[in-house]
């Protein structure tokens, strides 16, 4: 393994969970086995749906193949290993709420996506999890900015809000086990470098969805349920009952980032370049080591903080 995990599990899993008080099946950490792992999200968590819709025009031929990166995603990678069956309806360049920003993919940012409402009433809805798997399913939420970049005045709560109405829906459609993947700071990202000042808007955006997510999990928490052990929010997931009961696991995706900037980090992980990515803003060159990068783009991060996600992501769940 290139670096230590369990120095990242212990800075950047400090999730902040919410669950019921049930009987669970337990397994090695008390958490319970999931079978299924369904992702709705945007580029970040998008393995192939863009590329497909493109017809296998966007993203470029450098990426892997017609993910946003130089390799697998982290979900890829937790699914591997918890031996999860991986349903992804997450595409590039989706927003929250395509009828409050709409969100758009393709090399001219001209391809029409579906936002994460959209994912579930079109995607999702149609074809559900069957009933009796519900319980052993994990539904993960993971939206990294795009409200911003298509509307750079759109309102952080208003972009939480959209997030729990999703998440309501769901519920309401019986899913029962939740992972919020929370945002990155999205000033920090190789795009704006050398722009201080766009940078720093969507920081300011950045940091107002974060607090708006501390919200969210007081109303969540309130509603469904208690505050639980933050090492194992699935712990006590598992149940036979016909009730349905909602666990809720928060990942904050920008302590993890904040971790992997660390300087000895970095050494052991062989990344020297924070601030550019491997890949031009432009999309024209690319660089011949992107092991040194900790972005593979203007927009997102390299294979390796994807691995670095996902095993962290696994040893959550």
């Amino acid at each position: 393994m290139l670096f230590n995990i369990a120095s990242i599990v212990a800075v950047a899993l400090t999730a902040t969970t919410v669950t019921t008080s049930v009987e669970a099946e337990p397994t090695s950490n008390g958490n319970c086995h999931f079978d299924n792992l369904l992702v709705f999200g945007d580029s970040y968590s998008d393995i192939g749906n863009v590329y497909k819709l493109s017809n296998k025009a966007w993203p470029i031929k450098a990426n892997y193949h017609g993910r946003f990166t130089n390799g697998p995603v982290w979900s890829e990678y937790v699914a591997r290993d918890k031996h999860l069956k991986l349903k992804n309806y997450a595409y590039g360049g989706a927003t929250t709420d395509s009828e409050f920003v709409q969100g758009y993919s393709g090399a001219a940012s001209d391809l029409v996506v579906p936002g994460f409402i959209q994912q579930i009433d079109q995607l999702y809805t149609p074809k559900p999890i069957p009933k009796r798997d519900l319980a052993s399913s994990l539904f993960v939420v993971d939206f990294q900015g795009n409200d911003y970049f298509f509307d750079p005045t759109a309102s952080p709560t208003a972009v939480v809000a959209n997030i729990e109405r999703g998440i309501e829906k769901l519920v309401k459609l019986g899913a029962q086990n939740f992972l919020v993947v929370e945002n990155i700071d999205y000033g920090a990202i190789p795009y704006f470098a050398g722009n201080a000042t766009v940078a720093g808007l969507f920081t300011q955006a950045a940091m107002g969805q974060l607090v708006a997510y501390k919200d969210l999990e007081r109303r969540l928490a309130k509603k469904y349920g208690r505050s639980s052990d933050a090492k194992h929010p699935f712990r006590g997931a598992c149940h036979k009952d016909k009730k349905a009961k909602v666990t809720f696991g928060y990942y904050k995706m920008n302590d993890l980032l904040n971790h992997l900037r660390e300087p000895k980090v970095l050494k052991r992980l062989g990344i020297t370049d924070v601030v550019h990515g491997c890949v031009s803003n432009d999309y024209k060159t690319v660089c011949k080591d992107a092991g040194k990068y900790l972005y593979w783009d203007g927009f997102h991060p390299s294979a390796k903080v994807h691995k670095a996600l996902g095993d962290a992501i696994t040893e959550l769940i």
